[in-house]
Formats: structure tokens, C-alpha cells, sequence
């Protein structure tokens, strides 16, 4: 299971999340939105679980729904980073998800 941990809330695609560590989970779609979840289970050692094979949909904290960006160029490897602005980029093959991560409470 890929994991992202936050030190504080946080806004995670427009929804306020807790301060924690949560599992990544994502729904593709052959048409329209794709779904992206935040789930309570992120550990192999702490809570059993060893990617969707455990999954529980019972845990999810967050669901949201994300627009795939379609990409020219490839990214041969799965491939999550936060770029400049905050937001959460996943990327694979030609597919691109961008998820606005931002405070709570903006300084």
C-alpha cells in the first residue's frame, strides 16, 4: 500500500483530512473521473494489510473524485510526487492525477 503521511489537517482535493498517515487507494475508470481514497489502513506491520488484496472499504476516510490528464510522453514507472504548488501528482504510463493538498488554516 503507498502511504502519505500529513503532520497537520490538511484541505486533500477540497475536503478537510486529519493529521495522520493513510493508505492510497485508486479507482480507474475507462470514462470520466477516477476515484482517489485516503484509507485508515497504510501498514503491513500495523494493520495487516498488503495493497488492494486487504483493502476495506469500511475504512476509507476520504473519497474524492480526480479528472485523469492524459500525457504525450510516458512515465515508465509508477511515480507519486508533491510539486511546487502542494499538490499530490500521480503518474503512470501516460496518466497524470493532481490532487490540491493545502492547510487548514493558511498562514
Amino acid at each position: 500500500v503507498s502511504a502519505i503521511s500529513f503532520s497537520d489537517n490538511v484541505f486533500f482535493g477540497g475536503e478537510e483530512v486529519n493529521a495522520g498517515t493513510y493508505g492510497m487507494f485508486i479507482i480507474p475508470k475507462e470514462e470520466g473521473d477516477w476515484t482517489f481514497i485516503l484509507n485508515e489502513e497504510w501498514s503491513l506491520d500495523e494493520h495487516g494489510v498488503w495493497g488492494a488484496y486487504d483493502y476495506k472499504e469500511e475504512k476509507d476516510v476520504l473519497r474524492i473524485d480526480v479528472s485523469p490528464e492524459w500525457m504525450q510522453e510516458s512515465q515508465e514507472e509508477l511515480a507519486y510526487s508533491i510539486n511546487v504548488d502542494g499538490s499530490l501528482i500521480f503518474a503512470w504510463e501516460n496518466l497524470m492525477l493532481t490532487i490540491p493538498i493545502g492547510p487548514v488554516d493558511p498562514a
